[in-house]
Parts: structure tokens; C-alpha cells; sequence
């Protein structure tokens, strides 16, 4: 199953919201809880996947995470497809409009539930031209 990861925030003095080298950076982690949807257990702790990361299942396929339950031990897939995201807008974000960020595949019984937000955003102020402010989570 295929779907596309939208975001969305409250934005003041900041004009765009991205990852930090863009929504197609290969490095940027993204966290996601996962559930089986076999037992229907939600993991405890965020997954992290990255575009860089690629795992082979056994028919050739390539993912970016191979995940089992530690349930029912039931195993997914999830996979990152690249060239859907795009920087939210403070017009987009003011409007309370989604912006893509990452179209999102996967097979198997493992399916992401929930996207946390973690570090590597990029942040453009409104106020001053050339300033970047870099978001840090602790």
C-alpha cells in the first residue's frame, strides 16, 4: 500500500519548513510508530528510516526497513519513494493545508501509525533574507 506523508505546522516569522538538505535527502532520518496488523501492537519506540538505508527481501525486492513485531513476530516492509515532498509554505501552513513530504510504500504487517518529527529541519525566517535558523531537538 502506498500513501503520502503530509505536514503541517504553526509557523510565525518563518516562511518555509523543510528537511535540511531538502525532502529528498538520503540522510534525513524519518520516525515513524509502527503497528502490526496482524496483533495490532504499536511499537513503543519511533522506527527510523532513511533513504540511504536499502535491505533485499527475499524476492529481490528493495526496501528501506524490514521490521518484525515483537508480538506475533509478523514481518513488514516500508520503503521511502523519493520525488513527491516539497518545503511547506507559510501560505500553505496559515491556510491549515498539508504539505507532502515523502511518499511512503509498504507490504508485509507492519504498517507506520504515527511521524514524529526529529532533527534536520531547515527553517527560513520571513524577517531576514539569508538567515537559516536550524531546528534542535533535544
Amino acid at each position: 500500500m502506498k500513501f503520502l506523508i503530509g505536514i503541517t505546522a504553526d509557523l510565525t516569522n518563518i516562511k518555509t519548513l523543510q528537511p535540511q538538505l531538502g525532502c529528498d535527502d538520503t540522510n534525513f532520518s524519518y520516525f515513524f510508530k509502527m503497528k502490526c496488523v496482524d496483533c495490532r501492537q504499536v511499537t513503543t519506540k519511533d522506527t527510523c528510516v532513511r533513504l540511504s538505508e536499502k535491505v533485499e527481501d527475499y524476492d529481490g525486492s528493495v526496501f528501506n526497513l524490514t521490521q518484525k513485531c515483537v508480538y506475533c513476530r509478523k514481518k513488514g516492509f516500508l520503503k521511502l519513494i523519493p520525488g513527491h515532498g516539497r518545503p511547506l509554505l507559510l501560505a500553505t501552513a496559515e491556510s491549515r493545508m498539508y504539505t507532502p513530504l515523502m511518499m511512503i510504500e509498504y507490504r508485509g504487517y507492519m504498517e507506520p501509525v504515527d511521524f514524529s518529527f526529529g532533527p534536520g529541519w531547515k527553517a527560513v525566517s520571513v524577517s531576514f533574507s539569508g538567515f537559516v535558523l536550524k531546528i534542535l531537538w533535544s
